[in-house]
């Protein structure tokens, strides 16, 4: 290991060790010629070197040395080193005077409202600069310790600074192979797959944003319905920030805003956008948009009187909320319980006295029929868990995803994933059907659950409303 007060090539003195990554060192130092703080990077080929690192670690010199930004260190030389305690390689940068967010927080340091926009707006305003380079400059490591805060006076949280390139990548050049970076919790989904674009930095400055406002580690938060985080409750912040808060960490990459510059002017807005009793508010044709809810989404009021199906809807969302149907399940039981029990109460005490008794033939021709007793017993267990089951579909223009409760047992499945572009009814004097399709894969979902042709006839008028589809007659 490299010690303190080693001179690299005559000129830079190490002075305090900043941090230690594996074969990655930083060390903040003196350059001796100037008299000047430097930031200087080592890489050493320690037994633990990893080829990926060398990768990393040239990157981001490469991207440093291109890059002459006031609020981004700035590149100033690169070394191969050769001393006994470390072969390897030295990138020496400008040095920043100033503390990191994380450093506040460890101090307990609190953050208003007014200071979170000003840090998100000085992080956007870098990022649009840096997205403007083609490809794209992402830096897919935005976290708290990687921002850095300047003359911090007063509730101003004066220059911000975005630091360690170590993970920068440009937006769509291959590597030959895929090369995960990133910080977990900050680090949206797809950087697990090896991929990045500039709404991969809105996610990560997103999950920071929310960690200083409520000093939640955001590897604990969970997503209301895998796509929306559910922040934490009693968040006192402006509701329209709230919910570009929940706009820049939507897990689908496609859902987030698609470019710093976007999620900027929606930032800026929010300051002017007047306030009413809405709790949800999207972006759209430039402004903030109130979307009128209670809770979540707002049920719709035309409904057949007799059914029980609910439907719920918001400007991007539409959930279909199917609750048991009791009446049908007693009828069920009525009609069939007596039929079990009687089984049951004949067949299983003769089949076990005659087992007791040793009558081996008598049993074996019983047998049949314990079996089918057996088959009726499952049988019902089964039916009345799928009536008894709470079904829930969310569907937007992209996809359907069910949700099943039965008895507090959640399940969840993606049925349809691409945009929905088929949209099928039937019904003739018996019976009637509701089937939507998905653009690429041509599969179906059909609606039925034991629902009224009222209430598939209104469905069928709702989502063709909701999706902007004509309805297709279908055949049987």
């Amino acid at each position: 290991m490299i010690a303190p007060e080693v001179v690299l090539v005559d000129r830079y003195q190490l002075t305090q060790r900043l941090g230690n990554k594996g074969g990655r060192q930083t060390w903040l130092a003196r350059d001796l010629l100037t008299q000047q703080k430097v930031v200087v990077k080592l890489l050493c080929f320690y037994p633990d070197f990893e080829w990926v690192d060398l990768k990393l670690f040239e990157r981001e010199a490469e991207i440093l040395r291109s890059l002459n930004h006031p609020r981004i260190p700035r590149y100033l030389d690169y070394l191969d080193l050769d001393l006994p305690d470390c072969r390897g390689f030295a990138l020496i940068q400008t040095y920043i005077a100033a503390q990191s967010l994380e450093q506040y927080l460890a101090a307990g340091r609190l953050f208003s409202e007014t200071e979170l926009q000003q840090i998100a707006a000085s992080i956007l305003q870098i990022l649009v600069d840096l997205h403007r380079y083609h490809p794209p400059i992402v830096h897919r490591d935005i976290k708290p310790s990687n921002i850095l805060l300047g003359d911090r006076s007063g509730n101003h949280p004066g220059q911000v600074y975005l630091v360690d390139f170590g993970a920068v990548k440009g937006a769509g050049q291959p590597d030959g192979s895929i090369t995960i970076a990133g910080t977990y919790g900050y680090m949206p989904p797809e950087q697990l797959h090896g991929q990045a674009t500039p709404a991969s930095d809105l996610y990560s400055l997103g999950m920071t944003l929310i960690r200083v406002l409520t000093g939640t580690l955001p590897e604990t938060l969970l997503f209301e319905d895998k796509d929306t985080l559910d922040l934490p409750p009693g968040m006192q912040i402006n509701s329209v920030l709230l919910s570009w808060l929940k706009w820049m960490t939507r897990v689908n990459p496609s859902r987030r805003p698609q470019s710093a510059k976007v999620a900027l002017q929606a930032l800026n807005a929010v300051k002017s956008t007047s306030l009413n009793r809405a709790t949800e508010w999207q972006w759209q044709d430039d402004r903030w948009i109130p979307i009128s809810q209670s809770g979540k989404i707002k049920p719709t009021k035309t409904k057949p009187k007799s059914g029980r199906v609910r439907l719920y809807r918001s400007e991007d969302t539409i959930a279909i909320d199917i609750p048991p149907n009791w009446l049908a399940i007693v009828g069920v039981l009525i009609c069939t319980m007596p039929t079990v029990l009687v089984w049951n109460k004949l067949l299983w005490p003769s089949f076990i006295r005659e087992i007791a008794e040793g009558n081996m033939a008598t049993a074996l021709v019983m047998l049949p029929f314990i079996l089918i007793a057996l088959f009726m017993n499952c049988g019902m267990f089964i039916l009345f868990l799928c009536m008894s089951s709470r079904i829930r579909l969310y569907i937007d223009r992209d996809r359907l995803t069910e949700t099943t409760n039965t008895f507090g047992f959640r399940s969840s499945s993606s049925l349809l994933r691409t945009a929905l572009t088929k949209l099928y009814f039937y019904e003739d004097s018996e019976s009637a059907f509701l089937s939507l399709s998905d653009e690429y894969s041509q599969q179906k979902y059909t609606l039925s659950h034991s629902l009224s042709q009222k209430e598939l006839r209104w469905l069928a008028q709702e989502l063709s409303d909701f999706l902007g589809i004509p309805i297709t007659k279908s055949e049987k």
